[in-house]
């Protein structure tokens, strides 16, 4: 793998070595490269969406593979605008395309893909090991392996692939996902340099990639608790692309944190119109709570909860972390269920951090001592699963910790 790496084209090697000759005076990676206006890009994403939903209804028209096409649309939108029922018709979308066209590796392909993004990881890896016995290897398929597998917490099986895919072809996805898997793993130094990487190859002028990256690098200082930094990163993001619902979300959340709750407000309150996830709803629950509005507050409250029963009945893997935290306050209980669900399939530091953090609200010191166990055996564990860990210790009985 090692050697494979070594050969990768010499696109990376200039785009490595342009990240590194500006070092010193380069500005700021959200502001490189120059791209089109976020709403006209987002306008651009919507006509396209529109044009092949009305060619498809055309009485007579059956073309999976432009079904496909819109598939693919419809999880981009998803992606950024928190859409969540594009999720559901992408996934019928390329079911259908790929029962009309079974020997169509390259359908079976987006089938797996939009498997993989209700977190329906097993189904998943069957259809991605089905295309590529159809012929469908290569980057692609090894970018979307890589996705499932860091989704699950096999991070360094993830960064394999990711460079084998860089190497394949080197784009600002390819480079972009090779180093956000990184940064999940805590090679932050190789991180920041491959996001740069990914920056400097870029030629397009679509801001969907850029504000990814400016996300994720919002992400990885998040989790290393370098909260002004990432404050800096989502807002990037938002800059780059005004409707980016997951910053929003997350830079609402540490406005709050600073006790900002006007300005978490204002970045909450527009994704009500556009994303019809429940998170949001919750998120501006607490925002008004806190403004001591307790009546709009519980009718949000009300709507999450509901969205969150509705999501919970249809796809519980892929909603069930994002329901943890939401009934975490109220219900500990059952937080810890849902959490505990989520770890079975996605052993990530998320993952334990979230269990941790319902086994101790919930004072199920059984739950907390064999959770602080399982991490006791990871590797570089970030400081704050240090001390949830270290709480959860506490929570063993004598026995137990003799039996550790």
């Amino acid at each position: 793998m090692e050697a494979h790496a070594a050969r990768a084209s010499s696109a990376v090697l200039l785009a490595l070595a342009l990240a590194a000759c500006g070092r010193k005076a380069a500005p700021a990676a959200s502001a490189l490269p120059r791209t089109t206006d976020g709403a006209l890009a987002v306008g651009n994403l919507q006509s396209s969406i529109a044009a092949l939903e009305k060619y498809l209804a055309r009485p007579g028209v059956d073309n999976p593979v432009r079904e496909a096409d819109l598939a693919t649309l419809l999880g981009t939108r998803a992606k950024y605008l928190g859409t969540l029922a594009d999720l559901d018709r992408a996934l019928a979308l390329t079911a259908k395309a790929h029962a009309a066209r079974p020997a169509n590796g390259a359908l079976q392909l987006q089938h797996a893909a939009a498997l993989a993004a209700l977190h329906l990881f097993d189904e998943a890896s069957q259809e991605l090991a089905a295309a590529e016995k159809l012929g469908e290897t290569g980057p692609s398929a090894d970018s979307l392996r890589a996705s499932i597998l860091q989704a699950r917490g096999e991070v360094d099986a993830a960064i394999e692939l990711r460079r084998r895919a860089v190497a394949g072809h080197a784009t600002i996805d390819s480079l972009g996902g090779l180093a956000a898997a990184l940064a999940q793993r805590r090679d932050l130094a190789e991180a920041e340099k491959t996001f740069d990487a990914a920056l400097a190859i870029y030629r397009d002028v679509a801001p969907f990639p850029v504000a990814w990256i400016d996300f994720q690098r919002g992400l990885m200082r998040e989790r290393e608790g370098r909260l002004d930094e990432a404050r800096a990163r989502y807002q990037a993001a938002l800059d780059r692309l005004p409707v980016y619902a997951q910053a929003a979300s997350h830079l609402a959340a540490l406005e709050s944190l600073r006790s900002d709750n006007a300005r978490a407000e204002r970045l909450l309150r527009p994704l009500l119109e556009t994303s019809d996830d429940p998170e949001y709803r919750g998120q501006l629950a607490q925002v008004r709570q806190a403004a001591g509005d307790t009546a709009e507050a519980k009718a949000l409250h009300e709507q999450a909860r509901a969205g969150y029963e509705r999501l919970l009945a249809q796809h519980p893997a892929a909603f069930a972390d994002h329901a943890a935290r939401f009934f975490l306050p109220d219900q500990p209980a059952r937080a810890l269920s849902l959490a505990q669900r989520n770890l079975a399939t996605r052993q990530t530091w998320e993952a334990f951090d979230l269990a941790l953090s319902a086994a101790l609200a919930a004072n199920d010191g059984k739950a907390a001592c064999a959770l602080s166990s399982q991490v006791k055996a990871k590797k570089a564990l970030p400081r704050r699963i240090e001390v949830l860990a270290e709480r959860a210790r506490a929570s063993c009985s004598a026995s137990e910790l003799t039996a550790r």
